[in-house]
């Protein structure tokens, strides 16, 4: 699991990770005369096979298994929780977080932690002279819970930020029980 160098600062956030062993994919370097080649995930390589030079980054079938795991995340969350919407494809909380969910309370975002994917819920600024911290406190736990139901329909393991540089793993077999 990576190392988590992205964090949540706010009262009423959290994050999961989702490892690049589980979304990376790789091929053989020998494809068959038909074009198919053996692909395997990131976490199925050991370091002989990584650094040996027969297994090649395949940065489609990457883009193509994230964008999988991502758009049926999305699709479950969105049935389990109603109040969100999808955003405008373009919109960024800041430099590093890109917001592909929104409620009136939150947004969830996605950050590249350099060896995970950051899913992020963050809390929503309230217009000036508002709060909104009493009823993010009321939701912020029960979607937490959702986003790692709906990251474990799809991915063996999430990882859990427990403090700067260090991390913990939720399986999918933890949540069930």
């Amino acid at each position: 699991m990576g190392i988590s160098n992205c964090c949540v600062f706010g009262k009423y956030e959290g994050l999961y990770f989702i490892d690049y062993d589980d979304i990376h994919v790789f091929r053989h370097k020998d494809c068959d005369p038909d074009g198919s080649a053996e692909a395997r995930f990131l976490r199925d390589l050991d370091y002989g096979e990584l650094t040996g030079g027969d297994w090649i980054f395949d940065d489609l079938a990457t883009q193509f298994v994230q964008q999988e795991v991502l758009d049926s995340f999305t699709s479950d969350f969105l049935r389990m929780f109603p109040n969100f919407s999808k955003t405008c494809p373009d919109l960024w909380n800041s430099r590093s977080q890109k917001a592909i969910l929104e409620s009136p309370l939150f947004y969830l975002c996605l950050e590249d932690n350099n060896w995970s994917l950051a899913v992020e819920l963050i809390q929503k600024e309230p217009p000036q002279g508002r709060s909104y911290a009493a009823l993010q406190a009321r939701c912020y736990q029960r979607y937490l819970t959702g986003i790692a139901r709906c990251l474990l329909n799809h991915l063996p393991s999430v990882g859990l930020y427990t403090g700067p540089w260090t991390y913990g793993c939720l399986r999918r077999e933890e949540l069930s029980a």
